[in-house]
Parts: structure tokens; sequence; C-alpha cells
């Protein structure tokens, strides 16, 4: 399932520079992979067992807009709004790139139209 990222108009002029439209910003649930995708700046795909969590989160305007690294130790930012904000973390960190520049990411934090239908979705399931 595709969900949009949140991109609020007031920084849509200053996300566009960079491809963050709402056709090129979503995140992609599939079976067995994930696809963070935030216009030409980030393109990244996690395997699901890969992520140990997904959840809701507050996200300080001081973090800043648009493709951000290191608000916290190994994280990353991929965000069009302060609201909807989900925190992703990984198993273990991850190489990423972020508008080209290498990065070791354990949580990544995305700002959603749907936040509560994304966690939803990559709750664990429970076996029987």
């Amino acid at each position: 399932m595709r969900y949009p990222m949140r991109l609020d108009r007031m920084w849509k002029p200053f996300l566009w520079v960079l491809g963050g439209t709402p056709q090129r910003s979503f995140v992609d649930v599939e079976p067995e992979r994930v696809r963070f995708k935030f216009g030409a700046g980030f393109d990244h795909n996690v395997p699901r067992s890969e992520i140990v969590s997904a959840e809701r989160t507050s996200y300080p305007l001081f973090g800043g807009i648009g493709w951000r690294m290191g608000l916290v130790a190994k994280s990353a930012a991929i965000v069009g709004s302060t609201h909807g904000v989900v925190r992703v973390t990984f198993k273990a960190p991850r190489r990423v790139r972020m508008t080209g520049i290498p990065k070791q990411c354990q949580q990544l934090f995305v700002s959603l139209e749907d936040p509560d239908g994304f966690v939803r979705e990559l709750a664990p399931t429970e076996k029987t």
C-alpha cells in the first residue's frame, strides 16, 4: 500500500527544489519490503524483517523540514510537516543516502498523511 508523505503547503516551494512533490514523496509497503521515497533526495528500500517498530512521535520544527540528518544519533528525517510523523526503527544501523551523502541510520522519521494506517500495517502480527 502507498502512504503519501504529508507536505505542508508553506514548505512545498522549498521541497520542490529536490523533487519533494506529492507525486514523488511516499512510502510503499509491500509484503517483503518498505520503500521510502522523498523526491530526488532520498530513495531507500528496507526489508520488512529489518524493521523493529513504527510509532507515532512528535517532531520539533527546530529539527528542520526536508531531508535531515542527525537530529538524534544515527537518525535521519524525511519530513514535509511537523505533523503526522512516524519514527521507524531498524534492527541495526543501515547505510542510506540523504541528498547523495551517505549516513548511518537506525531511526528514520517520516511525515505521512495517514500515520496511523502506516503504523497499523507495520505492526507485528501474532503467529499461531
